[in-house]
């Protein structure tokens, strides 16, 4: 009997506390202090992070751009193949300004990419992509501006001629186009690289920034600035069509580089542009 009254007042005591939390729950959400610290990884994370991004993406660009001139050393070699001559940078058909024809017209069968598409163009090259006759007040039949430059002018002239493996001819001076043979060592002469900026007018009197499309070795580069579009390198791709990287300031600096830029593979002090 004794047993089941105490049995009875156990099941039927109420709870000394009704109020007193119910700390068996589940809790749910996080303190101040745990959202601070998970910020505090996370910002440490994404510092870490960001570089390595970035350098891939430079990494990319640059890759894209070495496939775009290695497409471009294969047309050029095409182009040699067949005629057994360098394209000019430019020749004039006629005496009129707007008859010259550029290196990219002549190379366009062997590399059908409209120069007006971005994605021929380095995809680090933040300039303005022009085509003749959108230079203004000249209104000329010749330059294409945008993110490569052909070897027009190596290190500078000796005579009539430039030393680069294309040069210009005139309606009046008819100067030979240059030779296969003339290129003593296709693989370390230089055809193509990324271009050097200019400040031009255009159109509508606009005053934009683009890259030539002809190249010399040695000038200012202040005048004619040459920023890394992926890491430190500015690429290039060779007469016998294989690309490499190096930094602009020691690309075109004629003391560094030279004999890679003229076609007799010589240094020709005499004839660098100051």
């Amino acid at each position: 009997m004794r047993r089941t009254l105490e049995s009875s007042f156990i099941l039927t005591q109420p709870s000394c506390c009704p109020d007193a939390p119910d700390l068996s729950a589940k809790r749910n959400g996080f303190t101040l202090v745990e959202l601070l610290v998970v910020i505090s990884i996370i910002a440490i994370l994404a510092g870490l992070l960001l570089p390595a991004l970035a350098k891939a993406k430079a990494a990319a660009n640059s890759t894209a751009c070495k496939n775009h001139l290695r497409q471009m050393g294969t047309a050029l070699r095409m182009y040699v193949e067949d005629h057994r001559k360098y394209p000019y940078s430019t020749y004039w058909k006629n005496g009129n300004l707007n008859s010259g024809v550029e290196w990219v017209q002549v190379l366009r069968p062997y590399y059908p990419i409209d120069w007006t598409r971005r994605d021929y163009h380095c995809p680090g090259y933040k300039g303005e992509i022009v085509i003749p006759w959108d230079y203004w007040p000249l209104g000329t039949g010749w330059i294409f501006g945008g993110s490569y430059g052909y070897n027009s002018i190596g290190t500078g002239w000796v005579g009539k001629n430039s030393l680069g493996i294309g040069t210009w001819r005139t309606a009046d001076d008819r100067t030979p186009a240059v030779s296969e043979s003339e290129v003593k060592i296709p693989s370390d002469t230089l055809a193509f690289s990324e271009s050097r900026l200019e400040t031009v007018w255009v159109f509508r009197g606009r005053r934009v920034v683009v890259g030539q499309d002809y190249l010399w070795c040695g000038g200012d580069l202040k005048a004619f600035p040459c920023p890394p579009r992926h890491g430190k390198n500015y690429n290039m791709v060779f007469c016998d069509a294989h690309v490499s990287g190096m930094p602009p300031a020691r690309l075109f600096n004629p003391t560094n580089s030279a004999p890679m830029w003229n076609r007799d593979h010589q240094p020709h002090p005499e004839s660098w542009i100051r």
